[in-house]
């Protein structure tokens, strides 16, 4: 028996690029077959209203499977959001910071609320500024870390929390 890794089936390739990666054959096959009757409810997936209760349970499982999976605790709140990175940047920042609800709190406290942004490449960076473009005031914790071999900044590194500046 050999320790290498075995050709994928179906002539697939292995894919290794930014973005989808390869899903495992056996979730494909399982898609497949629900794809055009979702589990016996006689529509796709694709077809289905996000208020209908189908839905909502489909959400609900991918939550406390990603709660459960990735332990995330219960006073944390898991959204889920369509579309590319690029996009996420100017649509985190508005929906979380731009909303009524926080324009309110501000004027309440008299000072523009802020986020923190630890910028460890060239994804946070392009986050940052989209924020900055937007006209948010991010609290920049981390813009990567200066060599002290080069003097250059890397993005290879994070210190430690303790030395985190946050907003």
């Amino acid at each position: 028996m050999s320790d290498s890794i075995s050709e994928p089936p179906y002539d697939r390739v292995w894919n290794f690029s930014a973005g989808p990666s390869t899903l495992p054959v056996s979730v494909l096959e399982e898609v497949q077959r629900d794809l055009l009757n979702y589990k016996g409810h006689g529509m796709s997936v694709l077809e289905m209203s996000h208020r209908s209760k189908i839905y909502g349970q489909i959400i609900s499982e991918a939550e406390a499977t990603l709660r459960r999976v990735l332990s995330v605790p219960d006073n944390y709140s898991i959204i889920f959001l369509q579309g590319g990175g690029t996009g996420e940047f100017a649509a985190s920042y508005l929906n979380l910071f731009a909303s009524t609800a926080v324009r309110e709190k501000q004027r309440k406290l008299g000072r523009q609320l802020s986020c923190d942004y630890l910028v460890t490449g060239s994804w946070s960076k392009g986050g940052l500024q989209e924020v900055q473009r937007l006209g948010g005031k991010p609290n920049v914790v981390l813009n990567g870390v200066v060599s002290a071999e080069s003097g250059n900044v890397a993005y290879n590194s994070l210190p430690p929390v303790s030395e985190w500046k946050l907003g």
